[in-house]
C-alpha cells in the first residue's frame, strides 16, 4: 500500500458522499487505501460511506470515538494507515480531477506538500472575495507576523514516518491544529511544498455571519500560537500594531453596506476583533501603546 487517504468524519451525512464519490473515481496505478474515521457521528453518516464499499476497492471505517476531535480523528487514522504516505482531505469539500496520482506522487518526490484549494465551485463567493481567499496561488501566511507558511488540514500530505516522528496533530489545540502541525513539521527541517497541481475544492461558511464567528476564533488562537512559538524566530508582535490595523480597517466601515465587499470586510474585522480577545485571553504582556 503506497497511499492511505484520511477523512475525518463528524456528522457529514450531507456532504461526503460527494467527497467519496470524486474519490471513487480516481486513478493511479499504485495501490491506494481511503480510511473514514468516524468521530462520534449521531446521523447516517456511516451508512453513507458503506454504499461505497463497493466503488472504492480499499475503502474503510476506524471508530475514533475516544476522544471528541478532528486532530484526534486524523491521529488514529494514520494510525490504522497502511500506506507509507498520507493525504489529508474533510468530509465536507471535493477532490478534484486526478488530485490523488498527484498528491501521491508529489509524496514520491517531497516530503510533505499542500493542495490548491478552490473557493469556487461550492461557494456563492463574489470574485472581489474570491481574490482574496488563501492558498489558491501558494501557501498561507501567519497574520500577525512574517513567519513560516502552512496549509490548511485538509489539503496536507506527508510521509507517514514524518508524522509519527513529530507526534502527529496537537490533540489538546481547539483551533489552528494545522497551522501547528505545520510549523512542527518545517522546525524538524523538513519543507512545505505547494502542489497547485492537486485541487480540493472547499466549502465554506455560508452566511457572514458564520464566517465572522470562525474567523474570530481563528484570530483568537493565533495569539495563542505567537506566544508558544515566539522564541522560534518570529518577530515581535505589539498591541499597537494590532490597534493600528484595526483603526484602518474601521475607516472602511462603508465596506459593511457594499454586497460584494462585506463578507471580506467582516473577514478583516474578525481577525483584528479576534486578536484583541487572544491578547486579553492568553495574558499577552506587551502593553507598549
Amino acid at each position: 500500500m503506497q497511499l492511505s487517504v484520511i477523512i475525518p468524519c463528524y456528522n457529514a451525512a450531507d456532504t461526503i458522499g460527494d467527497q467519496l464519490q470524486a474519490l471513487s473515481e480516481q486513478k493511479w496505478e499504485q495501490p491506494w487505501e481511503v480510511i473514514v474515521a468516524d468521530n462520534r457521528s449521531t446521523d447516517h453518516s456511516m451508512q453513507v460511506v458503506r454504499k461505497y464499499f463497493n466503488k472504492i476497492e480499499n475503502l474503510k471505517i476506524i471508530d475514533a470515538f475516544e476522544i471528541k476531535g478532528v486532530s484526534y480523528a486524523r491521529n488514529l487514522g494514520v494510525q490504522k494507515a497502511n500506506g507509507e504516505y498520507i493525504a489529508f482531505c474533510d468530509a465536507d469539500d471535493i477532490v478534484g480531477e486526478n488530485w490523488l496520482p498527484v498528491i501521491g506522487n508529489a509524496l514520491m518526490k517531497h516530503d510533505f506538500v499542500a493542495s490548491r484549494m478552490d473557493w469556487g465551485r461550492l461557494n456563492n463567493f463574489s470574485e472581489y472575495v474570491l481574490n482574496a481567499k488563501v492558498q489558491t496561488n501558494g501557501l498561507i501566511d501567519f497574520s500577525m507576523v512574517d513567519y513560516l507558511k502552512h496549509g490548511g488540514g485538509g489539503t496536507l500530505g506527508i510521509k507517514k514516518e514524518i508524522h509519527n516522528e513529530i507526534g502527529g496533530f496537537d490533540e489538546k489545540l481547539d483551533r489552528l491544529q494545522d497551522v501547528e502541525y505545520c510549523w512542527r513539521v518545517q522546525l524538524k527541517g523538513y519543507q512545505l511544498k505547494f502542489v497547485p497541481e492537486a485541487v480540493i475544492h472547499i466549502r465554506a461558511q455560508n452566511t457572514d455571519y458564520k464566517i465572522f464567528g470562525q474567523e474570530l476564533k481563528w484570530a483568537e488562537y493565533d495569539v495563542y500560537l505567537y506566544e508558544k512559538y515566539k522564541a522560534y524566530g518570529m518577530p515581535e508582535f505589539t498591541i499597537k500594531q494590532n490597534i493600528r490595523s484595526l483603526y484602518h480597517v474601521l475607516l472602511r466601515i462603508k465596506n459593511l453596506f457594499h454586497s460584494e465587499k462585506r463578507t471580506l470586510w467582516l473577514i478583516r474585522l474578525s481577525l483584528q476583533v479576534g486578536r484583541l480577545k487572544g491578547m486579553i485571553k492568553y495574558r499577552f504582556l506587551k502593553m507598549n501603546l
